[in-house]
């Protein structure tokens, strides 16, 4: 322990080291991440050029060159220096992954301890690679400094352009939502005459923005951002009014998609060259019809299946394979109280690596009344593509300023996501002193089941810069941020990032992940923010439910009227002349596993009173005795 004490540098720590107190110290590196405080510490590896000029780990540098002549040989005075491109360094015995980005400058460095590691960069689209295979380092000593630059290389000339928003604010009636947008140019040419299209909910009006714009119609305002040179990112504003006849609870979706979109598919090993859109619309008061189209040039090699869901109910599924600009269509009845989702999967290794197609649709009646909003963000609102970005946000008033969210927020207590999903977490800020802050930095240790090398920016409330550091950490940086206290000016005093990352692939179900962020307003102590809690899900049923039960015999069916319910249920057998005696039992269960309610009935038929169950998924079995009968799902209203 050395808390209480005035160090400002230590001495290599030994690997067995299992706990370590530096509080109120002035120590603010490690010379060393010893594996028995990995998980726990917050504090970056010791750096050359560290403030405090302590002793520094072992290191891997280099620069970040982008190659201008496609002769992958790096040639200075010709090849440009590169920022923001993911360099990792892969442990060869542990396969333990350790990243970080290039700065500004386009150099990276990457403290590792003693071992035998490949270096290699991250290509930021699928238009780019790396110019040669990884690059091996042997590291045999603590302060050892390894120099490796790194080169990008173009695979096909093309643009790719990509696009997010956040809302800085969070909305309130009557009152002003002030929008970031951030646009990026993935490819490997400049996009020519790009436009971005945003689109807002009646209940937003778009006031003013920082670029010009022109109204569309139909909520729509379009952006001409003209030249968009490869890999430039860029950002603008747009404040918009909330109307007074939006609701606490009530989700404002706003879309944004960005102009030309035109993929380069003749590079891409194992895409099939389609390209899946979904649409839809309400068919008067009661029903909803999906749209599937492939507007790819090739046709689909192989069937994909789409599912149709109400709120968090799976109502129906199948499969669709379509020739280019073909489609196809479903209707469903709908309740203008639910919330209908389709899902449709995209081909395999398109340009945006996304694995699925969504749209949400909702208020046939053209009323808002008894939707159950937070349904929304539970699940993904990916598009599919990286040239649209849909996002929900929740009309709310007092809430905590500083705190971690995530889409897909997960379903039930345990936030249930499917395995191989993208995240988009968001960090909010506000600045709730007496005075204006310079800067705010944040650090989030990114939890190890999450795939640092998917790592990607989305968008934020003020110029930032980021770091990976060699633990795990990200570190965003906003310097001279000038954040003025609430009580001065509460609109402006609110901040955000946002940013990217995929689950580690095939995660065991089951397995949990933990987020949680560290905030600094100048050198006040950290402010914490909630721990955001993900649970890789067994499969598609912990996450979309199904009603539909099973049956243990052939010969008997189960019927759940209403299912969902709201004030009763009534379970009713068919079939089952043999049980008309026989006294069978019901035991329903909460999200959590906990019998909550059971109740004995005989003549086939039971009626289950909702009386004090809270809203939310069950599960039931029924048994004669110690048999099983049946078991399925309910859902409480």
């Amino acid at each position: 322990a050395c808390q209480q004490n005035p160090l400002s540098c230590l001495p290599f720590l030994p690997n067995t080291l299992d706990s370590l107190n530096i509080s109120n110290t002035n120590i603010q590196c490690l010379p060393n991440i010893p594996v028995g405080i990995a998980a726990a510490n917050t504090l970056p590896l010791c750096l050359r050029n560290n403030t405090n000029g302590c002793f520094t780990a072992a290191r891997i540098y280099g620069n970040v060159f982008k190659d201008r002549n496609a002769n992958c040989t790096i040639e200075t005075g010709v090849d440009t220096l590169q920022e923001n491109i993911l360099v990792k360094a892969v442990d060869n015995a542990t396969q333990q992954v350790y990243t970080t980005n290039s700065n500004a400058q386009g150099q990276y460095e990457i403290a590792v301890p003693i071992g035998n590691f490949s270096v290699s960069v991250v290509p930021p689209s699928v238009y780019w690679s790396a110019c040669t295979a990884p690059q091996t380092v042997s590291i045999t000593q603590n302060a050892q400094q390894e120099q490796r630059d790194v080169l990008l290389k173009a695979d096909a000339l093309c643009s790719d352009m990509q696009i997010n928003h956040q809302v800085v604010n969070i909305p309130r009636p009557c009152s002003t939502a002030a929008f970031k947008v951030t646009y990026f140019n993935g490819g490997t040419i400049s996009s020519l005459g790009t436009y971005a299209d945003l689109t807002f909910p009646a209940e937003l009006t778009v006031t003013s923005a920082s670029h010009a714009y022109t109204v569309l119609g139909g909520g729509v305002i379009r952006f001409q951002l003209d030249t968009v040179a490869a890999l430039q990112r860029d950002t603008f504003s747009v404040n918009a009014t909330v109307g007074c006849n939006a609701t606490l609870g009530q989700m404002l979706c706003t879309h944004a998609e960005i102009m030309p979109h035109t993929y380069c598919g003749a590079t891409l090993s194992g895409w099939d060259g389609s390209d899946i859109a979904v649409s839809g619309r309400c068919v008067g008061q009661d029903s909803v019809r999906f749209i599937i189209k492939n507007i790819g040039a090739s046709p689909m090699q192989t069937a994909r299946t789409f599912g149709v869901v109400e709120d968090n109910i799976m109502r129906q599924s199948g499969s669709f394979q379509l020739a280019p600009g073909a489609s196809d269509s479903v209707t469903v009845a709908a309740d203008p109280h639910k919330i209908y989702r389709m899902i449709a999967d995209e081909a395999p290794n398109n340009p945006a690596h996304n694995t699925q197609e969504t749209f949400l649709i909702w208020g046939c009646n053209g009323s808002n009344t008894g939707i159950h909003w937070g349904f929304v963000n539970q699940y993904s609102l990916n598009t599919g593509a990286n040239y649209e970005h849909d996002l929900c946000s929740e009309v709310r008033t007092s809430f905590d300023p500083n705190e971690i969210s995530a889409v897909a927020g997960g379903t039930q207590l345990q936030h249930f996501i499917p395995k191989n999903t993208e995240l988009e977490y968001t960090v909010r800020f506000q600045n709730t002193g007496n005075d204006t802050a310079f800067v705010v930095r944040i650090l989030d240790k990114i939890p190890a089941k999450l795939d640092l090398t998917s790592f990607r920016i989305g968008t934020s409330s003020h110029p930032f810069t980021y770091s990976l550091k060699a633990n795990g950490t990200v570190e965003f940086l906003f310097q001279r941020i000038l954040l003025p206290d609430s009580t001065t000016n509460e609109l402006r005093s609110h901040g955000f990032v946002t940013y990217f990352i995929k689950t580690q692939s095939n995660l065991a179900a089951g397995t949990t992940i933990n987020n949680q962020a560290q905030i600094y307003f100048d050198t006040n102590a950290p402010v914490a923010t909630n721990t955001y809690t993900h649970t890789i899900a067994e499969n598609l049923g912990q996450v979309f439910l199904g009603v539909e039960p099973v049956f243990t015999k052939p010969e008997l069916k189960l019927s759940v009227i209403p299912n969902p319910m709201h004030d009763a249920a009534t379970f009713i057998f068919e079939n089952t002349g043999l049980l008309t005696t026989k006294t069978m039992t019901l035991t329903l269960y909460n999200a959590l596993g906990q019998a909550v309610r059971r109740q004995d009935f005989q003549n086939n038929q039971l009626l289950l009173q909702r009386d004090n169950l809270p809203q939310g998924c069950y599960f039931y079995s029924i048994k004669v005795g110690d048999e099983l009968i049946s078991r399925g799902k309910a859902v409480v209203e």
